[in-house]
């Protein structure tokens, strides 16, 4: 990566296109946990980059600050 990511000049991003991404997320995400029925946080893991050095630690202050449960998932991304 050459440069820090953030946001893009010129681009907006409103709530649909927010509900877009996390629908499309939900509906690759690994089968083993029912989203469905429950009110929780949901935390994709990224595998290849990026990663989140400090996961354990995030985990923990989401639980404490919302008090709701924190699921990890990796997305089954489509094969290329």
């Amino acid at each position: 990566m050459v440069s820090t990511q953030g946001p893009l000049p010129g681009k907006r991003v409103d709530g649909r296109d927010v509900r877009a991404v996390a629908d499309y997320l939900v509906d690759r995400m690994v089968p083993a946990t029912d989203l469905t029925s429950k009110a929780c946080i949901v935390l994709f893991r990224r595998t290849l980059n990026r990663r989140i050095l400090n996961e354990a630690q995030l985990i923990s202050a989401l639980q404490h600050h919302y008090g709701l449960p924190v699921e990890v998932g990796c997305p089954a991304w489509p094969a290329v």
